[in-house]
């Protein structure tokens, strides 16, 4: 068996602490303290730290199949300011969030810590070749470039990672304690942390990959590391190119307002093709065909107002969806930060419908019938747009653009990135026609494409 190591903050002297302040309880073991350390540090280099102000949400299951004594541990972590709870569970539904506390995070290095405990080591090695072994047999055409040709210069994505968050000056933000009824952005010191780890695993060529059961979204190290750190990224020395859906939840959210994709026999993309989604939306409506009802109110829409699918479209096409749609709801506004308008779009899309934001409320009076559409397909549970848009994009993008590559040219380096594929220099203009290909093939929409190339 491979040696395997804990993750933790360089600022993390446990070993001092333990000495210095004991624990009241009688602990075994040092690794049980590294694991709960390590596991929040590795869980926030994959978590969505921006809707949940960087807490990562752990099973209680999960920490007692590694220590049935494990909540003593925690609390001490908490008592002594080295991990911060949110103290938010929900039976069922959501874990406990837990994060490092921000003052463990500026200035800090990741080490490497080799597990002592023979039966933890032995846990730790398991877990990584059980989901390996699982992703390598599903997607060998995208697990088998993970290698070690694929290498990132660390020295200047550590560089650009403390150009990104350089030292706090003052009070560190998110020290206190942490109250969810408070709208709070994740601290910067868990976000440095979170990029930090990407690019020391990426250089020690600990790569990781899985499949996301409920979208079929397939996650790596490079779907995880920060966008402006991909630049650093090369394949036996070779210069990466992105090629990417522009738009791509937009683009795809198209499909919902054409009277084809609700049809039984439809020749493209159909809704019958997700019977899990097709699941919730019959609870959510009274009528026993909620498919159906589905047709007959783009059918309507159609015939009432078409202009208004039109404007909708175009803008899509346009390959400046955002830029677009701000200037039409925004027309007196001359500043546009695109990152921040994409945030509140995506809300917009995915948000419950009793979650009214301004761009909401602008949205629904420009495109009534567009917002009432994505409205029921949220009304029971709104997740349910986000997922089937993303099980649109990973069927495109995995199922149909990466296979045919992989059929057609074998021997060439492919990387999924959600609504994207990154090949080697010189071969994008291929990877671009295929993508654009399968896509109008599978949705009978023609999507705009960007290509961009990862220099730093």
């Amino acid at each position: 068996m491979n040696d395997v190591y804990w993750e933790v903050p360089s600022t993390i002297s446990l070993e001092a602490l333990l000495k210095d302040k004991p624990p009241s309880f009688r602990w075994k073991k040092i690794d049980f303290f590294y694991h709960i350390l390590h596991h929040i540090t590795v869980l926030t280099e994959y978590a969505d730290l921006d809707n949940n102000a960087a807490f990562v949400n752990i099973s209680a299951t999960y920490l007692q199949s590694f220590n049935h004594s494990y909540k003593q541990y925690l609390d001490y972590l908490i008592e002594q300011n080295i991990i911060v709870t949110d103290h938010y569970f929900i039976p069922g539904k959501k874990s406990t969030g837990y994060k490092l506390s921000p003052l463990c995070g500026y200035g800090a290095d990741i080490l490497f810590i080799r597990v002592k405990d023979s039966i933890c080591r032995r846990k730790m090695f398991t877990e990584k070749r059980t989901t390996h072994a699982k992703s390598q047999k599903e997607y060998p055409a995208l697990t088998k470039w993970f290698n070690i040709h694929l290498s990132i210069a660390r020295a200047g994505a550590i560089a650009k990672v403390d150009e990104l968050f350089p030292p706090q000056t003052g009070g560190i933000r998110g020290t206190l304690r942490y109250h969810r009824q408070y709208a709070r952005r994740p601290d910067a010191a868990s976000k440095r942390l979170k990029a930090l780890g990407a690019v020391n695993r990426f250089a020690r060529k600990d790569f990781y990959y899985s499949i996301d059961e409920t979208v079929g979204r397939f996650h790596s190290n490079l779907t995880n590391i920060k966008r402006e750190l991909r630049h650093y990224i090369t394949y036996n020395n070779q210069i990466l190119v992105n090629i990417d859906i522009k738009s791509a939840q937009p683009f795809f959210s198209q499909l919902l307002l054409t009277e084809k994709f609700y049809e039984t026999k439809a020749k493209l993309f159909s809704i019958h093709q997700f019977p899990s989604i097709i699941n919730i939306l019959t609870q959510s409506t009274t009528n026993n065909n909620s498919i159906s009802h589905y047709m007959m109110l783009v059918k309507a829409v159609q015939k009432a107002d078409i202009q208004e699918f039109m404007l909708y479209f175009n803008l899509v096409k346009s390959g400046y969806f955002y830029e677009g749609l701000h200037k039409i709801l925004y027309p007196k506004e001359k500043m546009f930060n695109k990152g921040l308008f994409k945030q509140e779009v995506y809300r917009l899309l995915f948000s419950k419908n009793r979650a009214q934001t301004e761009l909401k409320k602008r949205f629904k009076a420009k495109f009534p019938h567009t917002y009432n559409i994505f409205a029921l397909y949220r009304r029971m549970d709104h997740t349910v747009m986000a997922r089937l848009l993303q099980k649109i994009e990973s069927t495109v993008m995995i199922q149909m653009v990466a296979n045919r590559i992989a059929r057609e040219r074998p021997e060439l380096p492919i990387f999924t990135i959600h609504d994207s594929i990154a090949t080697t220099l010189g071969n994008e203009e291929y990877v671009k026609l295929v993508v654009v290909e399968e896509t109008e093939r599978l949705t009978g929409l023609q999507p705009k494409v960007g290509i961009e190339v990862w220099t730093n």
